[in-house]
């Protein structure tokens, strides 16, 4: 039996979130929704995390200070991480994928298949 991953989502744009949504429908996942930085913090707490999709820069936060945050109440947690951004981030660890809008589904996809499978 294929283990159930937990994913964050964490994108403000609603187009992104229903395309992202639909590609995520294709593994065996659960999605928790998430608005602001404090609310992926609360959902890593309360389910765990495999895979956090998260814009750059949510309504309370940026995305540094909340795996920052993440970090503090889960040091031991290990997860994937992919950023949605307007521009290119200097990464503080090859951990984390990029993905620079406007968004390319293909290179989505793979992210996803990278980050899951």
């Amino acid at each position: 039996m294929i283990e159930e991953k937990h994913v964050i989502l964490a994108v403000r744009a609603d187009d992104e979130r229903r395309i992202i949504s639909q590609l995520l429908a294709d593994f065996p996942v659960r999605v928790f929704h998430a608005q602001a930085g404090r609310e992926v913090v609360w959902n890593v707490e309360d389910h765990g995390c495999d895979c956090l999709i998260s814009d750059a820069h949510l309504s309370d936060m940026h995305v540094w200070s909340v795996l920052r945050a993440v970090n503090e109440v889960s040091p031991d947690l290990h997860f994937s991480v992919i950023i949605l951004s307007d521009e290119d981030l200097i990464l503080p660890t090859q951990a984390i994928t990029t993905l620079v809008r406007p968004l390319a589904v293909v290179r989505l996809k793979s992210a996803l298949r990278d980050a899951l499978l």
